[in-house]
Order: C-alpha cells, then structure tokens, then sequence
C-alpha cells in the first residue's frame, strides 16, 4: 500500500497586515467620538454646577429628599429651595445630609468661599 502525501499549498501574502489603512482610520473615528463623548458630558456636568451661583444668600422656602434605586441600592439626594431677595424664583441648591437636618424652613442661608453655612439669626453682616 502506498500513501501519497500531498503537500497543502496555502500561501501566505505578508502583506495582509490588520494595520492598514483603513483600520487605522476607523480606530481614529472611534477615539474622536468617544473624546467628543467625553467632552460634551464634561461640559453638561460643568453647566450643571455653574447653574447654582458661586455666592449667594437667602431663605429656606422648601426641604426635598429624593432617591435613586439602583442595583448595587438606593441613594438620597438632598436639596434645599432658597428664595433670594432679587430673583423671582426659588434656586434649588444641593445639599449635604449634614446641612440639610440642620436647616430649617425660615432659616437663612449662605454660600460663600467657606462653602454652605445655615444661620437661625437674620442675615449675617
């Protein structure tokens, strides 16, 4: 009995490199659209910040507690109503668990460089 082997004849083109350019421009637009992901949730986090001022004063109108289930549990989130002399509206200010059982309803309060301070007097000079 005779076997006969055959050779497979597969060729190999070394130049079937996986960086061509084609690869290597989809890889660029996946990193532009994820830095552009980046930078507009960036700039929503920032306004979301910047909508309550640096420095201001007024009065505690309102007291809310809001919650968020996730799997890992629930959160709180504590936010304080302040209407300030000036603005029609009330500015809702997050707040600490801390600050938010100290305050009050008719209580002043302050944001300034020391950060948020809660005063059972009238305005504080």
């Amino acid at each position: 009995m005779s076997y006969k082997v055959q050779k497979s004849s597969i060729k190999v083109n070394l130049n079937d490199s996986v960086w061509n350019p084609k690869t290597i421009a989809w890889l660029v637009l996946i990193l532009i659209c994820v830095c552009l992901l980046f930078v507009g949730l960036t700039k929503l986090m920032q306004s979301r910040l910047n909508a309550v001022p640096a420095e201001f004063e007024g009065r505690i109108v309102e007291k809310t507690v809001a919650s968020n289930e996730t799997d890992e549990g629930s959160y709180a989130y504590y936010r304080l109503r302040v209407q300030i002399e000036g603005q029609p509206e009330p500015l809702v200010v997050p707040v600490t668990r801390g600050i938010y059982e100290e305050a009050q309803v008719g209580m002043r309060i302050e944001r300034s460089g020391k950060g948020l301070e809660v005063f059972r007097s009238p305005a504080p000079r």
